[in-house]
């Protein structure tokens, strides 16, 4: 395998470029309006920011090149994330408190909010990087994101995705029954064929249905997905939690804060 020169992470936040060896603050600026080249992307860091736009991830593109951005109450997660993705990703901070949160829903006709049924609400993103210009014709549509027809998931991108966009589902007559999972990807699921071939090309062993507007594994293929994608990000340990109701929703309030 080839290496990749890669930009450097310092303790402080600052960027060492991979060409000039130069430190910056700003390296998307410097790497876009200096004489340095864009570093290409490691590809499992372009898996994990493919299993972000699967997700919750947004392309924003009124910059000269495109970045990633997400929000989330998960801060555990985005962390996680943000340490993986190194010199990618500009940081994770606080966007919204659940003060704010409550306050404007009272200024949009809600009296009864209250802080305590909200959540600090928190954004991460990526640097500005011309690669990310292949998720534009996800836009093309008009109506939200539009998968590529061509894409072949690993289990990396379909963690993240998971994290993101996964459940897994209990019957709660019978608490000892075993959870399924389900995915949700409502715009795609206007084409079930494009969704099912992305498992098709993928090394993961069974193709899901399409159930209403979810992507439904059956409760065996479930341990194989879990199994498949491997261990849990943190914050979403819950979403592979199998042994037990309980222990999925004890997970779930501790990463939620609900305790």
């Amino acid at each position: 395998m080839v290496s990749i020169d890669e930009p450097v992470l310092n303790d402080d936040g600052t960027v060492v470029c991979h060409e000039c060896d130069e430190t910056f603050s700003r390296p998307g600026y410097h790497w876009s309006h200096g004489s340095c080249p864009h570093p290409e992307l490691p590809p499992d860091m372009a898996r994990l920011v493919r299993g972000l736009m699967l997700g919750d991830g947004t392309l924003r593109r009124h910059t000269s090149n495109p970045f990633v951005q997400t929000y989330m109450i998960n801060d555990q997660f985005l962390e996680w994330l943000d340490n993986e993705l190194a010199w990618l990703t500009t940081g994770v901070s606080l966007y919204r408190t659940a003060d704010r949160g409550a306050e404007l829903s009272r200024n949009n006709g809600d009296p009864s909010a209250d802080a305590s049924d909200y959540h600090d609400v928190y954004v991460m993103q990526t640097r500005t990087m011309p690669q990310f210009s292949e998720y534009e014709s996800w836009y093309d549509g008009g109506n939200g994101k539009r998968f590529a027809d061509d894409l072949t998931l690993t289990p990396i991108d379909m963690k993240v995705w998971f994290a993101c966009d996964g459940s897994l589902n209990w019957d709660r007559r019978y608490p000892n029954a075993s959870p399924y999972a389900t995915l949700g990807a409502s715009a795609e699921l206007e084409s079930p064929a494009a969704v099912c071939s992305m498992f098709e090309r993928s090394t993961f062993p069974h193709e899901p249905r399409i159930d209403s507007n979810m992507i439904r594994f059956s409760v065996d293929e479930t341990v194989d997905l879990l199994e498949w994608m491997g261990d849990a990000p943190p914050g979403f340990e819950y979403k592979w939690a199998l042994d037990s109701l309980e222990q999925y929703e004890d997970l779930k309030r501790a990463a939620l804060g609900d305790d």
